[in-house]
C-alpha cells in the first residue's frame, strides 16, 4: 500500500511536507519485514550502549552481515530515544545499564513514542532472569553480551518477525 513512498519520496521529504509524526505513523503501520521485502533494503539498527567498545564491536559485527545497516549509535537511554525519533530504525539494541535512563526505562518510552520499533535488550546478566522485566518494559528479546556473536543475529531475526518469547533456557546448556 505504501510502496510508492519509498520509491518516490524520501523520509526527509515526506517529513518536511507532512510532519515528523505523520512519517512515524506511516512507518509504524507497515510491518518491518514487509518494508524490507518491498524496498529491498537493509534492516536499520540503532545501537545504544554506554561502552564505546561494545558499540563498535556490535557495529562491526552487524556491518559484516549481509542484511543490516547501523543507522545510528547512542551512549545513553535519552540519546537512544532522540535518535530513534529522528532515524526511525527497524530495531534498537539497548544496553540494560546506561547512565541516565536505563535500557528498561528507554524501552518504555520508545514503546509509546515510536511504537513500530522492535527492541532488543543487551545485558551481562542472565537474559532468562531479565525477560519478565524486559517484556514489561516493551522489549521483544534479551541477549547476554557474553554470547552476542552467537545469539544476537537469531534474536534480531526473531524480534523483527515479532516473536515475543522468552530467551531459550537451553541456550545456556551449550
Amino acid at each position: 500500500m505504501f510502496a510508492w513512498l519509498s520509491v518516490s519520496v524520501s523520509n526527509a521529504a515526506f517529513s518536511e511536507v507532512y510532519g515528523k509524526q505523520a512519517l512515524i505513523d506511516l512507518w509504524c503501520r507497515m510491518p518491518c519485514t514487509e518494508r524490507l521485502e518491498r524496498e529491498g533494503t537493509l534492516m536499520r539498527v540503532l545501537i545504544a550502549d554506554d561502552n564505546e567498545r561494545v558499540r563498535r564491536g556490535v557495529r562491526d559485527f552487524l556491518l559484516a552481515q549481509p542484511n543490516f545497516e547501523v543507522c545510528g549509535e547512542a551512549r545513553d537511554g535519552a540519546e537512544a530515544i532522540e535518535k530513534a525519533r529522528e532515524l526511525l530504525p527497524d530495531l534498537i539494541l539497548l544496553d540494560i545499564s546506561m547512565p541516565g535512563l536505563s535500557g528498561f526505562e528507554a524501552a518504555s518510552v520508545l514503546r509509546r513514542e515510536v511504537p513500530g520499533v522492535k527492541i532488543l535488550i543487551m545485558s551481562q546478566n542472565d537474559p532468562v532472569q531479565l525477560w519478565p522485566a524486559a517484556r514489561e518494559a516493551g522489549a521483544h528479546a534479551c541477549v547476554d553480551k557474553s554470547r552476542i556473536y552467537t545469539d544476537l543475529l537469531p534474536a534480531m531475526m526473531n524480534t523483527v518477525e515479532s516473536v515475543n518469547n522468552p530467551p531459550d533456557e537451553r541456550a545456556d546448556a551449550d
